[in-house]
């Protein structure tokens, strides 16, 4: 056994060797390649070759207690491959740091072919710019000529410009009362249209709750049809009870015992129709009480419903009365411009237009007694569109001044 071991631990040692041997050429390698950049890496790889001297150190002092400890050498040869591991990461650092230093290098070397062909081409450029600037100053001389002549187009230009943009802003301004009432109006024809949808809703619920009510109340009556039965079988039996037990006592009296059973089983069948007629009786009660609430329920409902029904026609009839309004008001505008215009036909049929809204909308109001609110729609007649688009500027200057308008606010 000692033997064996003696022959692993010398095959061991060859090993070591071997890993020493790679790892002395491996250094050289290093020192080699170190002494291009040694005044750079030195200050960066101190500490590297400080901590690869030191593990080296503890390498061979490892070997030595090896030797002398054969006992630990597992052990031992464990921790020198881990020491040799660590040598190797050390290395593998150290090559990092010079590859690193090569890349620069090059970086460097193609920067610097770089900036010298910029400043080749900057050269060029320097030239090209002085050509480039004595044709500026030519066309400086001649710009100056031009901007001369175009100064005098401008002042000429600008006092028109401002006139049209103060025609445009006129007219801008006196179109918004025609945008405004249409808007208005497309506004008040969906509520119109949205409350109209509400009451047809309203109304299905309305006429679906009464039908509902006929059903309950149809099952009430037969309720209390069926109650009033069970009642006159119960006065009936009530009545007949003593009787029985007045004839069996005659029956058992004349030692009828035939006659006397056949009351008595008589007896025995009126009282458990009697209790099945109570519990039928206490279920139609209870049955009936739940349709009253169902009742009261769905008559409560067909009145909430009749209600806002009520509310909704209210609130159709405002919008229909404010909308009337602006149709009128928009048909007085055209009936102002038609009477420019000396179009008899036209003139007659805005005229009949505005007066027809008017008269709608005076009817709404006394049938549904409206009271429009304080902050309700100003309906004054709106500017005609034949007026923006076909007047002239004094007639669109005076038509803004009438409005409280001009052109700068």
């Amino acid at each position: 056994m000692s033997s064996k071991e003696i022959e692993g631990w010398q095959t061991s040692m060859e090993l070591l060797q071997i890993k020493k041997l790679e790892m002395e050429v491996e250094t050289e390698l290093v020192l080699a390649a170190r002494s291009g950049l040694e005044g750079s890496v030195e200050h960066l790889i101190k500490d590297d070759k400080r901590e690869k001297d030191m593990l080296s150190k503890k390498g061979d002092t490892l070997t030595v207690e090896l030797a002398e400890l054969l006992e630990l050498v597992r052990l031992k040869e464990a921790e020198i491959a881990e020491n040799n591991a660590q040598i190797q990461e050390v290395q593998e650092r150290i090559s990092a740091v010079v590859s690193r230093f090569h890349g620069s290098q090059s970086d460097i070397d193609m920067k610097i072919n770089s900036l010298q062909e910029s400043q080749t081409k900057i050269d060029q450029d320097t030239e090209a710019l002085v050509l480039k600037k004595n044709e500026i100053v030519n066309c400086i001389s001649s710009a100056e000529q031009k901007d001369s002549d175009l100064r005098e187009i401008i002042n000429a230009c600008s006092s028109e410009a401002k006139a049209c943009q103060q025609s445009v802003e006129i007219r801008r301004k006196l179109a918004l009362s025609i945008l405004k009432s249409r808007q208005d109006r497309i506004g008040l024809l969906k509520m119109e249209e949205e409350i109209s949808q509400d009451i047809q809703m309203l109304r299905q619920q309305t006429t679906d709750a009464r039908t509902s009510l006929q059903e309950i109340s149809s099952k009430r009556a037969g309720i209390q049809q069926e109650m009033a039965t069970c009642k006159q079988k119960l006065s009936f039996i009530d009545k007949r009870g003593p009787e029985l037990e007045a004839e069996k006592k005659v029956a058992a009296a004349a030692r009828n015992f035939k006659e006397a059973g056949r009351i008595a089983a008589e007896a025995k069948a009126l009282n458990s129709e009697k209790e099945e007629l109570r519990a039928k009786l206490e279920k139609a009660g209870t049955d009936l009480e739940v349709i009253e609430k169902d009742i009261t329920a769905t008559t409560d409902k067909i009145q909430e419903c009749e209600g806002l029904i009520v509310l909704k026609e209210q609130e159709s009839a405002m919008a229909s009365y404010k909308r009337l309004r602006l149709d009128s008001s928009a048909a007085r505008a055209e009936l102002t411009a038609a009477t420019e215009t000396d179009d008899g036909e036209e003139v007659e049929i805005l005229r009949k237009e505005a007066e027809a809204a008017e008269s709608k909308a005076l009817e709404l109001k006394t049938l549904y007694n409206l009271q429009p609110d304080s902050d309700e729609y100003i309906f004054q007649p709106v500017v005609p569109i034949a007026f923006i688009t076909n007047s002239t500027w004094q007639h669109l200057a005076e038509m803004a001044s009438s409005f409280g308008l001009s052109p700068e606010t």
